[in-house]
């Protein structure tokens, strides 16, 4: 694991990016729209291994409502 402390600026486009994808959906299933990026960057190197790709980058975001936590890929906000 490596810990990068997001930007406030960082941690919002985060977040807009998840709403733009999932619009009419929500984030989170019990619909609360405060979100939380955690701070650090996290790394599958077995899984990615096993594929022969390099180490997957995770970033994590929390409902502050109900706590569940949702991991994504840094490839899901790379082109955005």
């Amino acid at each position: 694991m490596t810990m990068q402390k997001f930007t406030d600026i960082q941690k919002e486009r985060i977040i807009n990016i998840i709403e733009l994808k999932t619009t009419n959906k929500g984030i989170c299933n019990c619909d609360n729209p405060n979100m939380r990026v955690l701070d650090g960057q996290y790394y599958l190197p077995l899984l990615s291994a096993t594929y022969g790709n390099e180490p997957i980058t995770l970033i994590n975001v929390l409902c502050e409502n109900c706590g569940r936590l949702r991991t994504y890929s840094k490839d899901f906000f790379e082109n955005n």
